[in-house]
């Protein structure tokens, strides 16, 4: 998640509990240039659970170059819906510096006990808007008018 979706979730958590959200409530933690990324467990209907047990960045479509996390950690995510039932998503939050990952297109790696590895690409246009969202300037410099 980049700067501005921490900021956008602050305000909504806020807003849900009826609470003002200024300019004054945007912590520098919130809008630092880290990207944070979360994977939850998987539970299946016959009682097992397929955990994740680390998350990586990498060059799309490589085996070689692995950004680790700066940092990681558990994280625990209560889900209610609208009849009132509610559940707990159990997981895994990483954290990765924007300026250490590699150019170009990438693939965010799950690493699960049993199913391996899972991966998400990000392309072209995604790690644009990833880029632009955490505040990186790519490419030359604007012209003046």
């Amino acid at each position: 998640m980049p700067p501005l979706g921490r900021v956008y979730l602050a305000a909504q958590e806020a807003k849900e509990k009826y609470l003002k959200f200024t300019r004054e409530d945007v912590t520098e933690e919130m809008l630092a240039p880290v990207v944070e990324v979360r994977a939850w467990n998987v539970d299946s209907d016959m009682g097992n659970t397929t955990k994740v047990k680390h998350i990586v960045v990498l060059p799309r479509r490589s085996k070689e170059g692995a950004v680790q996390p700066t940092r990681i950690e558990d994280w625990n995510y209560e889900v209610k819906n609208l009849t009132g039932a509610s559940f707990t998503r159990i997981g895994k939050a990483a954290y990765f510096n924007v300026s250490e990952l590699p150019p170009g297109e990438l693939d965010v790696v799950i690493v699960t006990d049993k199913w391996g590895e899972i991966r998400g690409p990000v392309d072209r246009q995604n790690r644009a808007k990833l880029d632009a969202w955490c505040g990186v300037r790519v490419g030359p410099p604007p012209t003046p008018r």
